[in-house]
């Protein structure tokens, strides 16, 4: 049986007031109007969906998924404002009820239809029921026509095939059910982004293994690692921390940029050579994370503490190489006293100085930390200010801000010297 319509908008009309002309606003929270593409797989996410479907027309957009139909909670939320169908479950990417307003960027009459549900939103919280599709539609479909009174179906259509066509797999990189994702239209190159995932030998310490796929020449395979939140209030999430591997060789390699991930990327860059997931606190817009905030916080000590139980591992099995440790904080100015990935340069000193389990000492590579050791060396004493960061290295040793510091991180400079190794490997 479908929702009460009716009494969901009379609910909303006392609410919210007849004129919603204030709720214009919702469609204009991000910087990008095509965010909401964002918004609407993460919606997809949260239903259980392992695909979706994008198609876009002249005159709208259709989305579909094959995650649970909608229940009159969903209806609620959708058509409300700060509402979500589990309020305070953190295991939802979508906790601030308002991620969908953002297709009213484009839209002004979403229309839904999901299982026994077929209605259409008017003025942002007042749904309607519309008549059931004369073809059956499996699990759940969003049409957005282009009706905005202020963008034209035209520069609709246009933006969101651009926004479709840069759609990168490396969206899919931190979920946990959306396996695939297809993109097709009006100007949009046709494609499926893929997402594999399984969990290497060794348990869960050892991480995942993922592996994306999207148009011809995509592909991109990582290690992830994750650290259960639930003893520091979010059940049922994990801090996450992901090594690019190289292609060919599937060695482990760095990220050219590195912006904080809260399930998909923000715009708050962390200087680190690898990328941070987790359930920080965002704006609504979720383009800025707050530094001081005190939950953001202790989500980067969690990430500090994953970091440094990943490079243990990584250190007893052989695979703590110079491009591991060339991917960690070294710029200690970039990571001051009291800035909000301090930890994150404190954590791992620890586990790169001590010494590799004697059990694992014939697995570590040939030359490679010998390697570090030289370039430490070469590197010669730190020095201070910017005449010091010119000489220790050129342009391509302050990528993402990261200044070649090897001589001054106590991590990499003590684990080559304080272990004797050189180009024989470790002795």
């Amino acid at each position: 049986m479908p929702a009460d319509y009716a009494a969901i908008r009379a609910e909303n009309t006392s609410r919210y007031g007849w004129d919603t002309a204030v709720l214009d606003l919702l469609g204009q929270l991000y910087s990008e109007r095509t965010h909401f593409i964002f918004e609407l797989i993460q919606n997809a996410e949260d239903a259980g969906a392992t695909g979706l479907s994008f198609t876009l027309y002249a005159n709208r957009l259709e989305l579909t998924h094959d995650g649970r139909p909608f229940t009159d909670a969903d209806v609620r939320g959708v058509c409300g404002v700060g509402e979500t169908s589990k309020p305070g479950d953190l295991t939802q990417i979508g906790q601030f009820g308002i991620g969908f307003k953002s297709v009213y960027a484009y839209t002004r009459t979403p229309r839904v239809d999901s299982g026994g549900e077929h209605f259409r939103i008017e003025n942002y919280v007042r749904p309607y029921a519309e008549g059931t599709p004369t073809a059956p539609v499996p699990g759940t479909r969003f049409v957005f026509p282009f009706d905005h009174d202020t963008v034209p179906a035209p520069v609709a259509a246009a933006e969101i095939a651009a926004a479709l066509n840069r759609l990168d797999p490396r969206t899919l990189l931190f979920l946990r059910r959306i396996q695939r994702v297809r993109v097709a239209g009006v100007d949009v190159t046709g494609a499926v982004l893929r997402r594999a995932a399984a969990p290497r030998a060794g348990g869960a310490a050892a991480g995942r293994r993922v592996t994306l796929t999207g148009r011809p020449g995509q592909r991109e395979d990582w290690l992830v690692w994750g650290r259960s939140l639930g003893g520091a209030g979010h059940p049922g999430q994990q801090a996450e921390v992901a090594f690019p591997l190289a292609a060919g060789s599937g060695q482990l390699a760095s990220c050219a940029s590195s912006p904080l991930v809260v399930f998909f990327p923000t715009e708050k860059e962390t200087f680190l050579g690898f990328l941070v997931q987790g359930p920080y606190r965002t704006t609504p817009a979720r383009d800025n994370v707050p530094e001081g905030d005190p939950a953001n916080q202790a989500l980067v000590r969690e990430t500090a503490a994953l970091l440094t139980g990943v490079l243990t591992g990584l250190r007893d099995g052989g695979l703590l190489t110079a491009t591991v440790l060339e991917a960690l904080p070294l710029d200690a100015a970039r990571f001051a006293p009291g800035s909000m990935f301090r930890p994150l340069y404190e954590g791992p000193r620890g586990a790169v100085r001590a010494g590799p389990d004697p059990r694992h000492r014939r697995r570590l590579p040939r030359g490679a930390a010998a390697d570090a050791g030289r370039r430490a060396r070469a590197a010669g004493p730190a020095q201070p200010g910017a005449a010091g960061r010119a000489a220790r290295g050129g342009p391509a040793a302050r990528v993402r801000g990261r200044v070649d510091q090897r001589a001054a991180h106590p991590a990499a400079v003590a684990l080559p010297a304080r272990h004797g190794w050189d180009d024989g490997g470790h002795r």
